[in-house]
């Protein structure tokens, strides 16, 4: 298996008699799920017809330059929106229907992953929405398009201290999204805000 450009071979044994060797090796990734997050949206979208909802994701709104939670956005018709605290569900799954007034539209996440030193890790997501995701302001992931619910994994370099975690997604009908790091010594951290 490939891990971080690194190859690692597990070797099985059985000893004694009568134990079968198994037919598959599943291997999970170590490390908690980001269970903290702050949300805002959602901006109305309209997708042309005949165009993609993803394209929804090439709009530029003001917490993509400016995520900062004690901020508010205004928004054409007046009304404004802040940031609010989010908490995902048991097994990691974070749904809009959870946090935000309306399904349909464009909406942003943010989290706080900490690091005691520099180093290379693996952010592993699955999500059935269109998305884009960036770490410390760096773009490493953006799916485009909405199918079914879809495991990928993005390599990352993480800073010393805290490591921001933005996530904008572009929905018509709802999403969900669970987010973790690989951490096999287990001492990365997720938190809302820096600090806690």
């Amino acid at each position: 298996a490939a891990v971080l450009g690194r190859t690692l071979e597990l070797a099985v044994a059985a000893r004694g008699g009568g134990i079968a060797l198994p037919a598959a090796v599943h291997l999970r990734p170590l490390g908690p799920w980001a269970t903290k997050w702050s949300v805002v949206g959602p901006w109305p979208v309209t997708v042309p017809s005949g165009m993609g909802w993803s394209t929804a994701l090439d709009s530029v709104w003001t917490p993509e330059l400016d995520p900062d939670l004690e901020r508010s956005y205004l928004l054409l018709d007046g009304s404004s929106l802040r940031w609010r605290r989010a908490t995902a569900r048991p097994d990691g799954s974070l749904r809009l229907s959870d946090h935000l007034a309306s399904e349909r539209g464009a909406a942003y996440l943010q989290t706080f992953l900490w690091s005691p030193d520099e180093r290379p890790a693996t952010l592993l997501t699955e999500t059935d929405a269109a998305l884009q995701l960036w770490m410390n302001w760096l773009q490493v992931s953006a799916r485009r398009g909405r199918k079914q619910s879809e495991r990928f994994e993005m390599p990352v370099l993480l800073r010393p201290g805290w490591n921001r975690v933005l996530v904008k997604v572009a929905t018509l009908d709802g999403w969900t999204l669970r987010l973790r790091v690989a951490d096999p010594t287990g001492d990365l951290e997720w938190a809302r805000t820096p600090g806690g």
